[in-house]
């Protein structure tokens, strides 16, 4: 009788951890599948970003495509965070205060999203359209207001976008792990 007792509890225990560990891997899919639908990649993605202070550049949309700029503000001021830019369901690249990147694509719907990496409940996403021979200039602010950090991404107009060039740094990154880590 404990011979059984014993093996239907080791049963138990065993049927329990395989479907805690099945309910961890189903969460994180159904996380990450969300994320794409938002337009950003996987939460494991991280980027190590350095910035360029020596050069400014505002390259043009190849023929046939547009362009993206993406800029990145804090105004917390006690941290320096780390923001994540995703297309379509996958990072491209990553900001730090005071900073932008930019992203050639194809003409059509695209989906963008930004958040504050390590912390992916801080973010935003938008829906635009692009039309081919277009630029389309974004800016992601984080804020802070008696502890509570909120988190906007919103279209610039082309005249803020040059000012946010000419006093933002050119963001250099790669995604953490990669060659030189």
């Amino acid at each position: 009788m404990i011979k059984k007792t014993f093996v239907a509890a080791m049963f138990l225990l065993l049927c329990g951890y395989c479907s805690a560990q099945q309910s961890k891997t189903s969460k994180k899919e159904l996380a990450d599948t969300a994320w794409a639908r938002a337009g950003c990649g996987s939460d494991d993605i991280r980027f190590n970003v350095d910035l360029d202070k020596n050069q400014r550049p505002v390259p043009l949309p190849e023929a046939g495509r547009a362009m993206v700029y993406i800029f990145e503000d804090d105004k917390t001021r006690a941290q320096f965070p780390t923001t994540r830019a995703g297309l379509d369901g996958k990072w491209m690249g990553a900001n730090v205060p005071n900073s932008y990147l930019f992203l050639s694509l194809q003409p059509g719907t695209h989906r963008l999203c930004s958040n504050w990496q390590g912390n992916s409940k801080i973010g935003a996403a938008l829906d635009f359209a692009a039309e081919p021979g277009k630029t389309y200039y974004f800016s992601a602010t984080i804020t802070s207001f008696e502890g509570v950090d909120a988190f906007t991404l919103k279209p610039v107009e082309d005249a803020e976008a040059q000012f946010l060039i000419a006093t933002h740094n050119l963001s250099t990154f790669r995604i953490k792990g990669e060659e030189g880590d």
